[in-house]
């Protein structure tokens, strides 16, 4: 019979174990409140959604000292990290039916986390007055009297057009009778569209151009088949203006060098003329040197008897001497 009860009382321990986990009563909460104008139906135990999943209850609702409604809460620990300084806590659902929760908006990473225990930054529901109020400011009846205005003068402009003499049916009317006038071949413009010669006469003169158009053709060939030679001449040339421009290249460093070496040839040509000077009179002290061994006595006689020498006679008329 003890053993019974032993298990009976384990087992039961366990069943509410896995009734306690399924329920969240094991779960850690982290304590916040905040502050609201009115109570707006919140009750303890209304329950606190974070983008529509359920992180807390609400466990209290006061009076403050100032007069306003303050709210505690609680929180699943696991979502403490995104109570944050921006987060934003408001009343969603309707008081009447009993079916107010609040609803809290995460806050962004770079904000810092709230604390257990602090104030949660929250927006008190919009009532009746304050939509109203917020429509008195759109200023509505000034806008109403702006569309009146406006409604009045389109139905003015539309009840002129409706006229028979308005600015609508007015001008339709003149069209009218105006087509009616061609059409009968009265006027000048009439007549010229009645008229059968009128059309002979543009035919014949389609037919005359008819060869002129042909021609034009013709020539539109030839300027395009210029336009394309006219076209690989310019390639051509600058083809050729490129070698040009590649051979001046290539004569530039010659080009550069000629006035130097113009002066080295005026310079050359300079000192020409003593050097010329220098070796005739090297050979005139040559020919004195040879003139006088040969006056000398010792010499002479080693030397051969010299040969009578014979005059040069010229022949003025061309001859050899």
């Amino acid at each position: 019979m003890g053993v019974f009860l032993v298990v009976t009382l384990v087992l039961l321990i366990i069943s509410l174990v896995f009734i306690g986990r399924g329920k969240g009563w094991f779960r850690q909460y982290d304590p916040y409140y905040a502050v609201f104008r009115e109570g707006y139906g919140l009750q303890p135990g209304s329950r606190v959604e974070m983008l529509n999943i359920e992180i807390g209850k609400v466990t209290s609702i006061e009076i403050d000292e100032s007069n306003q409604v303050q709210v505690s809460l609680k929180l699943l620990e696991s979502y403490a990290d995104k109570v944050r300084a921006d987060s934003l806590l408001t009343v969603t659902g309707t008081p009447i039916l009993g079916t107010s929760y609040l609803s809290l908006t995460p806050g962004s990473p770079s904000a810092p986390p709230l604390p257990k225990d602090s104030r949660i930054p929250s927006e008190d529901k919009k009532s009746i007055t304050d939509y109203l109020e917020y429509v008195r400011s759109l200023e509505l009846e000034e806008k109403f009297e702006t569309a009146t205005r406006i409604m009045e003068d389109v139905a003015q402009i539309t009840q002129r057009l409706k006229e028979p003499e308005g600015p609508l049916f007015g001008p339709l009317h003149e069209l009218h009778l105006m087509l009616g006038h061609l059409n009968r071949g009265e006027g000048a413009l009439g007549r010229i569209l009645r008229e059968d010669g009128l059309y002979v006469s543009a035919e014949q003169t389609m037919a005359e151009a008819a060869p002129l158009l042909a021609n034009l053709r013709s020539v539109s060939g030839e300027l395009v088949r210029i336009t394309a030679e006219t076209e690989t001449a310019l390639a051509q040339f600058g083809d050729v203006m490129d070698r040009v421009s590649s051979l001046l290249a290539t004569l530039q460093p010659v080009v550069e060098t000629f006035p130097q070496m113009t002066e080295d040839v005026r310079h050359l040509l300079r000192s020409l003329p003593p050097v010329v000077q220098s070796a005739r009179r090297t050979m005139d002290d040559a020919g004195e040197a040879v003139s006088a061994l040969k006056r000398n006595p010792l010499v002479r006689m080693g030397l051969p008897a010299e040969e009578p020498r014979k005059p040069l006679e010229l022949d003025l008329r061309g001859g050899r001497p």
